[in-house]
């Protein structure tokens, strides 16, 4: 008998690819949002600093030019920060939308599995059957020829 061959291969291959490049996606959406979560906390010490050296300039009595010069840097680092956070919301977002997506494609995936899997149980179980039968006729046979044969005393 011939060996296995699974018609829908081509279809479990385009699914399993899929799968995988949702997962490079996702893989690589998780690497941003580390890195916009670490530009947040380089930013809050940035602030976290300069509030610090304006409160120490307050009281050494600074020119106001100079502490009007600090706040404006704090109100930008904090408009920074909240930038920041808003695109940190965009990827978080895209995450979830990405994982729904994998989600999904890994269904797809396990869906043509098991018809794969069912569809090569039935092939083991008509060899199987084919076999049987082959090794049954042999016996007939065998058996056939012995009646058949002359038996001399």
């Amino acid at each position: 008998m011939k060996k296995f061959n699974f018609k829908l291969q081509p279809v479990l291959n385009f699914r399993e690819q899929k799968e995988e490049q949702i997962q490079i996606e996702l893989s690589h959406l998780l690497s941003q949002m580390e890195n916009q979560k670490q530009t947040i906390v380089n930013l809050l010490l940035k602030r976290k600093d300069a509030a610090q050296q304006m409160e120490k300039f307050k009281s050494n009595r600074i020119q106001l030019e100079d502490l009007m010069l600090y706040q404006g840097h704090i109100n930008h680092l904090d408009s920074r920060i909240e930038a920041e956070r808003r695109k940190l919301q965009q990827i978080s977002a895209a995450i979830e939308e990405v994982r729904r997506r994998l989600i999904e494609a890994s269904k797809e995936k396990r869906v043509i599995q098991n018809l794969k899997e069912k569809s090569r149980e039935s092939y083991n179980f008509e060899v199987r059957r084919q076999e049987i039968n082959f090794l049954d006729e042999i016996a007939v046979l065998q058996s056939a020829r012995r009646i058949a044969a002359p038996t001399w005393a």
